[in-house]
């Protein structure tokens, strides 16, 4: 992970076959069935362990 003034950059190594990886199609804020796979970072910006910022 890096960032600068404007931007955040990430990276991560998934090892996963991507054929093989489940997803679909949810409203907001829905996650849906717990056997789908996603990605997600979480970015606690205040560091108060309160208000974190959830991107999935």
């Amino acid at each position: 992970m890096s960032f600068t003034d404007q931007y955040i950059y990430v990276g991560a190594q998934l090892y996963d076959d991507p054929n093989k990886v489940s997803a679909q199609v949810t409203s907001r804020d829905e996650l849906g069935e717990t056997n789908v796979d996603y990605f997600t970072m979480s970015l606690d910006t205040y560091d108060d362990d309160l208000t974190v910022f959830d991107l999935l």
